[in-house]
This record gives structure tokens, sequence and C-alpha cells, in this order.
């Protein structure tokens, strides 16, 4: 007795749910599935099924039950008039629709859509967002072009950046560089080094914009970077054994355009200005390289 109870109750607590569901058949093992019509038009239907959304093909389906909803649907016809009621019976060729204005049969070839407005979210597939994040390295040829050059010049330098796009059309990372400047006369025991470090954003541009094609112009892609960060300073004075440490301001433009290799890989070349500002004095700093960069 207890068990038929609990058989009782049990459809009870679930029999709310049940109501009010479409059911669906499809032709490839003839399996059922209870859950909610989303929309239907000439190429798909929709539904959710166990709170998910599935698209089928018309091919894939043998029949779709309207009778256990009480929901209203609107209905497109080739017109472009529309109805607004339930579905109380169909056939292979009819729906009979009522509303508040009676009944009406509409012959199934007429109708472009089906949309149940309660699930009006679910009528197109949520896009996924998904982040590109890259890595690269950009060995460079480098000048300062202002007065402290005369003094000091570097013959190098090596940058590292890690950007992603967080799902946006723009790019943002943080580049750091390394930079040893050797004095252009006098004693060569002495060493600047830069370590400009960069927050940036970085916008890309692709020169075949129509995005299809396979030639070299549809794997051609440009970029512009600005950034602004710090940049330490160190003086190694190694015969006295001294050191000197100062921290700059530092702000960068780099532009440059990078080719598609494979998939994930891309080279190319880049140009960038830094400037380096610290309280008494300052250092423009342009750098010109070859770019080598991987989609993780």
């Amino acid at each position: 007795m207890r068990k038929y109870i609990c058989v009782a109750l049990l459809i009870i607590l679930i029999a709310p749910f049940m109501y009010g569901l479409e059911r669906i058949t499809m032709k490839s093992n003839q399996d059922r599935y209870t859950g909610n019509f989303v929309m239907m038009d000439r190429e798909k239907v929709v539904f959710l099924l166990f709170d998910r959304r599935f698209e089928f093909t018309h091919d894939e389906i043998a029949s779709i039950s309207f009778e256990d909803t009480e929901d209203e649907f609107e209905i497109l016809l080739d017109d472009n008039s529309v109805l607004k009621g339930m579905i109380v019976e169909q056939d292979d060729d009819y729906y009979t629709i009522g509303s508040s204005a009676g009944l009406t049969t509409i012959e199934k070839a007429r109708i472009v859509s089906i949309k149940n407005p309660k699930f009006e979210r679910y009528f197109a597939a949520e896009k996924v967002v998904t982040s590109a994040v890259n890595t690269g390295i950009v060995p460079a040829t480098t000048w300062i072009l202002n007065d402290i050059g005369s003094s000091y010049q570097p013959y190098g330098s090596l940058e590292y950046y890690l950007e992603t796009d967080f799902g946006t059309p723009v790019l943002f990372g943080i580049d750091t560089a390394f930079m040893m400047c050797l004095p252009t006369f006098g004693d060569f025991s002495d060493f600047l080094i830069f370590i400009p470090v960069h927050l940036y954003i970085k916008y890309l541009g692709r020169f075949n914009t129509s995005g299809s094609g396979n030639d070299v112009m549809s794997k051609l892609t440009w970029y512009i970077k600005l950034g602004t960060g710090c940049a330490p300073a160190f003086l190694l004075e190694t015969a006295e054994g001294l050191t000197s440490f100062a921290l700059s301001f530092s702000n960068v433009l780099d532009i440059g355009v990078k080719y598609m290799m494979s998939d994930g890989f891309f080279i190319g070349i880049a140009a960038k200005t830094n400037l380096i500002v610290q309280k008494n004095s300052y250092a423009i700093i342009q750098s010109g390289g070859f770019i080598l960069d991987f989609r993780l």
C-alpha cells in the first residue's frame, strides 16, 4: 500500500511539469522525447530538452505532437500574415489553430515559421564567446634618438608579450623588453639597462576585409598598439662595483604587420617608439624588429 501511495504522490508532483510540454519523435530510432517546443521554420526545429537547446533538421524528425500543450504560438504564413493561437489538431497536411476567433485550418505548406513567444531567448543559438590568447617575442634593432644617444647606444632589444581579447574586438596585454646600452666612448665597462613594462591595448585589422579567400592578403593582418607603464633603469659601473637605479615612466606606440604561416603561428615586422621619462631626463627609443607570434 505504501508503494502505491509513493507512486501516486510522485505522479501528483511531476504532473504539473509534464503538462504543457510537446513531444518529438525521431526518424532514426523512433525515440520520443518530451520537452518545450521553441520554434520551427523551413530549415530547422528547435526544442528545449533536459533544459538544453537542441536544433534539428526536418529530415531528422518523424513527428511533433502538440496535443498536451496549451501554449499559444505565433504562426507566420507565406503572405506575411501572423496567426496567434494553440495547435489543437494536425495531420500530414494541415494544422488546426484555435484562437479567440475560433478554429482555423492552415495548410502546412503555407507556414513559414511557428514560434513560442515564451522561449524567445532560445530562437537563435547563443554565441559562444571565446578568448584568443597570444604570446610572442620581438627581437629588434634599437636606437636612442635624443641626446642620451650621444652617450649610450643600444645594439638591440628583446620584447616579450602576452595578450588576450576577452571576447572583444581588441586585445589587452602586457609586454616587457630588455635593452642593454653601451657607452659610445670611454669606459666600456659601464652598462645602461632599460626594462620597460607596459599595459597596452591593441587593435587588429585585416588587409582582406571580405573574410574569404586563401591568398596572401587574406593571411595578412596589421595592428596598432598603445601602452603605458614604467621602465626600471639600471646603470652598472662594473669597474667601480657600483649600481644606480631609477624608475621611469614609459609610453609605447607600436605598429606592425603579421602573416599567418599556419594555424596559431604568425611572423611579421614591427616598428616601435618608446618614450621613457624621468624627472630630469628622458629617452626616445626607436626599434624595428621581427615578430614571432604564437596563439595558445
